[in-house]
C-alpha cells in the first residue's frame, strides 16, 4: 500500500554541524533543504532503504535491536508503530505533539500511530483501499458502480458477455502471500460484518463467517471472475492491466488514480472511484487505511531536532509539495480540497471522502 517518494523509503539521519545531505530534486521543492535553512546547523541526511516492506522492517529491526541504529528519524509503516512502540524503539511523542496538532489529520492515522493512550508516531502520507471501476463500460450497459459484491458479478457477467472480449479481466486484486492478501482479507471479514480481532484482542470472533469470506475470494478465482494469476499479484501487477483497459473492477490505492490520466493513458477519461462493495446491503465495507509515519528513535542523540524535522516534514507545507509531485496522498485532510492541488489531481475530494470512511487495521503489536 505504499508508494514511495520517487520510489523510495527513507530514514532520516540529523547531524550538528556536518554530515551528507539528500536532496528531493525528483519530486520539486527541496524540503530537505529547507528545513536546513530554518535549522542553521542542522544537517539532514537521508537513507533509501530496500523496496519490499518486508526488508525495510528488517533492516530496521537489525539496527534498532543493536541499541545504536545510527539514524534518528524513520519511516515505519502504519502497521510497525504498536510492535515498535512495545519493543521500546521510539520515543514517546506525546508530551511534543497536541490533540490540536493532530486534528488536522484523518482520525484513523492518528489511530495507528498511537499505541496504549500514547502518541509514538506522526502521520505523514495515507492510503485506503478503494474500488476503480471502468465508468465508460458500466454506463454503456446501464449499470452505476456496484453497491455489493452480488451487483458487482452481475455486472461483470453482463459487461463480459456483451463486450466480448476475452482478455477482459473481471475484477482484480492483491493475492499474493504478502502484506496485500492481508488487507484484502481484512477488508473482506469487514464487508462481511466481522474481524479479525474484537474490542477485546479475541482472535476471529465469528469463524463461520470468516472462513466464509475466505471461500467467496477462492470463488472468485474458481468461476474466472479474478484471473488464476491473482494469487501471485501486487499492487503493480494489477494496476497495469488495468490501467491497458483490460479489467472491469481493480481493488487498489489512491496512488494509481493520476497514473491512470496520464497522457496516453489507454483509461485515461473512463476511470470511476468508488467504496469497495459489501457483501450484504446493511453493512458498511470500509477500505483499509495505510501509509507512513514518522517516528524519533529512542536512542536519538538530538531528539529535540528529530522532533523538528519530523514536525517539519509532516507538516502542512512538506505535504503540499509531496502531494503536488504526485508521489503521496496527504493525512492533512485539508489537502484534498486545496484549489491548486485539485485542479491537478481532480479526484482528491472523493478521495478525501472514502479515505475518511476508511478503518484502520488492528493496532496491536
Amino acid at each position: 500500500d505504499k508508494p514511495k517518494i520517487g520510489g523510495k523509503q527513507y530514514v532520516y539521519k540529523s547531524r550538528k554541524d556536518g554530515g551528507d545531505q539528500m536532496d528531493f530534486e525528483e519530486e520539486g521543492p527541496n524540503i530537505h533543504a529547507e528545513f536546513e535553512a530554518e535549522h542553521p546547523g542542522v544537517r539532514v541526511k537521508a537513507e533509501v532503504l530496500p523496496w519490499s516492506s518486508d526488508e525495510q522492517r528488517q533492516f530496521l529491526v537489525i539496527n534498532l535491536e543493536g541499541g545504536r541504529p545510527g539514524f534518528d528519524v524513520m519511516m515505519l509503516d502504519c502497521i510497525w508503530v504498536p510492535e515498535f512502540a512495545k519493543a521500546g524503539w521510539l520515543l514517546d511523542l506525546t508530551p511534543g505533539v497536541s490533540r490540536e496538532e493532530l486534528s488536522a489529520h484523518f482520525p484513523s492515522a492518528v489511530e495507528a500511530g498511537t499505541y496504549e493512550g500514547r502518541t509514538w508516531a506522526v502521520p505523514w502520507f495515507m492510503n485506503v483501499g478503494l474500488l476503480y471501476y471502468r465508468a465508460d463500460l458500466l454506463a454503456r450497459h446501464g449499470f452505476s458502480p456496484p453497491a455489493t459484491y452480488a451487483e458487482m458479478l452481475e455486472q461483470i457477467r453482463v459487461i463480459r458477455a456483451a463486450e466480448g472480449n476475452p482478455r477482459l479481466a473481471g475484477y482484480l486484486w492483491q493475492g499474493k502471500q504478502y502484506e496485500g492478501l492481508v488487507v484484502n482479507v481484512l477488508e473482506g471479514l469487514w464487508a462481511d460484518g466481522t474481524s479479525l480481532l474484537d474490542a477485546d484482542n479475541h482472535l476471529f470472533p465469528d469463524p463461520g463467517r470468516a472462513e466464509q469470506v475466505l471461500r467467496f475470494l477462492r470463488m472468485l478465482i474458481d468461476t474466472g471472475v479474478s484471473p488464476g494469476w491473482v494469487t501471485a499479484a501486487d499492487e503493480e501487477s494489477t494496476r497495469r492491466p488495468f490501467g491497458n483497459g483490460e479489467a472491469v473492477f481493480l481493488r487498489s490505492w489512491p496512488y494509481a488514480a493520476d497514473l491512470f490520466e496520464r497522457p496516453g493513458s489507454p483509461v485515461q477519461g473512463k476511470v470511476g472511484l468508488a467504496p469497495l462493495p459489501r457483501q450484504v446491503a446493511d453493512r458498511p465495507a470500509p477500505g483499509s487505511t495505510g501509509g507512513a509515519h514518522l517516528a524519533v528513535t529512542r536512542q536519538s542523540r538530538h531528539p529535540v531536532e528529530a522532533m523538528e524535522l519530523a514536525r517539519f516534514l509532516t507538516g502542512p507545507r512538506a505535504q503540499r509539495a509531496m502531494t503536488a509531485s504526485g508521489a503521496t496522498k496527504p493525512t492533512r485532510m485539508a489537502l484534498y480540497h486545496d484549489p491548486e492541488l485539485v485542479r491537478a489531481s481532480p479526484t482528491l475530494p472523493r478521495i478525501h471522502d472514502l479515505t475518511l470512511a476508511g478503518r484502520s487495521r488492528p493496532v496491536t503489536p
